[in-house]
């Protein structure tokens, strides 16, 4: 599910920045960009915002807004600025190459300019970043919850329409038996050119159809999944996968459905169920 959340903190030395993006995605990924001086806290990041989100691409940025100085000073390292330059003319000389290195280029350089931290005591910081960080959180969290809502009324909504041509489905296979009789009777006068019927034939014939055309077994199937699948909205733990699940079994009866009875209007509703199976399919990839 998308959101954004952001939070400022501050103590006596400093001032932090977090701000929180979360993207659509079927597993858990966070990418998280901290402070240098707080790289070591960032599997404290991560298991703070995996208490609170199971699934989804998390972007964490985590600045320090104000007071970076007073936490260390910046160090030019000479000797790698030498190599590099020396990288670039060798560069230059041996595949006849033109242009000059800008010195800004050259400053962002990786490791061309460090800071030597200071030696103070890191945890106030990290509890001053942490506090900016749960603001952030608590601000996505505050935010998918909401789109989080708008989702499962439309799932529902979904639900309660695949339902409805369930019942119709279940309405019209009543009748299925009876017509393909008919059609079979009617196939057996033309063959058998006036000629009487074994009784006894057309009554296995007839339990055949009957058995064949019975659907009830994927109706009552179906409903439990769309039962299960209420229940696990409702459900305060994360259940997306258990949801797409449960989708998986819906197309899979109604596949079974379409190909048992032999009947177009049965065969449109199939069609029509299908389709919102797979708009919930989409739907599902983006909840917890």
């Amino acid at each position: 599910m998308t959101g954004y959340g952001q939070g400022v903190a501050r103590n006596d030395l400093v001032e932090f920045t977090a701000e929180i993006k979360s993207v659509n995605n079927r597993f858990l990924e966070t990418v998280i960009k901290l402070p240098r001086i707080l790289s070591s806290y960032e599997n404290d990041a991560r298991e703070l915002i995996g208490k609170q989100i199971h699934r989804g691409r998390i972007m964490v940025w985590l600045n320090i807004s104000e007071g970076a100085e007073q936490l260390g000073q910046p160090v030019l390292n000479k000797e790698l600025v030498k190599k590099y330059l020396q990288m670039a003319a060798e560069l230059e000389n041996e595949f006849s190459l033109t242009g000059n290195l800008p010195l800004t280029q050259l400053m962002n350089f990786p490791d061309v300019i460090a800071f030597h931290e200071s030696g103070q005591d890191l945890e106030p910081l990290w509890q001053c970043a942490k506090e900016a960080l749960q603001q952030a959180l608590n601000q996505l969290v505050a935010m998918r919850k909401k789109e989080g809502a708008e989702l499962e009324k439309d799932l529902k909504r979904r639900i309660k329409n695949i339902q409805q041509r369930m019942e119709k489905i279940e309405s019209l296979a009543r009748n299925a038996p009876r017509e393909e009789l008919m059609k079979l009777q009617q196939r057996l006068q033309t063959l058998l050119n006036g000629k009487e019927l074994d009784p006894e034939r057309l009554e296995m014939e007839v339990a055949m159809i009957a058995d064949k055309l019975d659907i009830t077994e994927e109706c009552v199937r179906f409903g439990s999944h769309n039962r299960l699948f209420l229940d696990a909205i409702d459900a305060k733990q994360p259940e997306g996968r258990k949801l797409n699940f449960l989708l998986q079994e819906m197309h899979r009866e109604a596949n079974t459905i379409a190909a048992k009875v032999n009947s177009a209007e049965i065969g449109h509703l199939v069609i029509e169920i299908k389709e919102n199976i797979e708009q919930l399919r989409e739907q599902v990839q983006n909840i917890e």
